[in-house]
């Protein structure tokens, strides 16, 4: 049965985000899309998903209605948003099953989906603002530990700063990140000077920001054992959340080969 906001009808809009990799997947994976809250099944602090075809969000194109079944998380956790009852939930989880693209594999500890939502900014609020902003997210934060491909979890992460243009409606990364493992190192080029559109639509905003950088490896299996750094590319994919659009949800992510990593993480100005 899906849950509801306290106060708030089942059709409220949401935004949601998640990480997971797909079987044959190439690039940097996850995203996030506007939905009813009806598309999500509740339950400490979420049980499944079942995502509309032709979504809106910062995603690469939303086919497939990708769908899940989550057993008990790893990691959750919650925060209200300032001034207000409205609440974002975020979790990290090793067990369940997901379809996506007419393909159905399971989580493990090596291919953990990190998953975040909360109530929609309203487009009103984004479109009304002007001036600029930094969001930032510091670790270890609100949001879930960044896993990677190795089934390791983080010892420690700068995450980039997120400098937001209300009046250019752009965003951009702001500054590099690092990501640190047991057995690789992973770091993030800042896009400053290549800003990203915010897309207003669909009853809220969002963003999605492309980015190069590199990742070193210490373990078989991981980015180019032994330890020589290579090329890796990186996204950021957020959602506006909460009542007064200084907030965004961020998909975190890299892929360097068949090594990858991501996180979801609450971005504000104080984060």
């Amino acid at each position: 049965m899906a849950g509801q906001w306290p106060g708030r009808p089942s059709s409220h809009p949401t935004g949601a985000l998640g990480y997971w990799v797909s079987p044959g997947a190439s690039g940097p994976e996850g995203g996030g899309a506007l939905i009813p809250q009806t598309a999500l099944t509740l339950g400490a602090p979420l049980a499944g998903f079942r995502i509309p075809e032709g979504c809106i969000g910062p995603n690469e194109d939303c086919t497939g209605a990708p769908s899940g079944t989550l057993g008990a998380p790893a990691q959750s956790g919650s925060a209200t948003f300032p001034g207000s009852t409205q609440m974002v939930f975020w979790g990290r989880w090793n067990s369940g099953t997901i379809t996506d693209s007419g393909q159905t594999f399971s989580l493990s500890s090596t291919n953990q989906g990190h998953f975040m939502f909360g109530p929609l900014t309203p487009d009103t609020v984004i479109a009304s603002k002007s001036g600029s902003l930094v969001l930032q997210s510091s670790f270890p934060g609100f949001g879930t530990t960044p896993t990677n491909s190795l089934g390791e979890l983080a010892s420690g992460a700068t995450f980039p700063q997120i400098n937001v243009d209300f009046t250019a409606r752009t965003a951009y990364l702001a500054s590099a990140a690092s990501i640190s493992f047991p057995s690789e190192s992973w770091s993030l080029n800042s896009t400053a000077g290549s800003p990203s559109a915010i897309q207003i639509a669909g009853g809220g905003a969002f963003f999605r920001i492309d980015t190069t950088g590199t990742c070193s490896g210490l373990a078989p299996g991981g980015c180019n054992y032994p330890s020589v750094p290579v090329a890796a590319n990186g996204r950021a994919a957020g959602i506006f959340l909460g009542p007064a659009g200084d907030h965004a949800g961020v998909v975190l992510s890299g892929v360097s080969g068949t090594a990858r990593f991501g996180t979801v993480r609450v971005y504000c100005p104080t984060c």
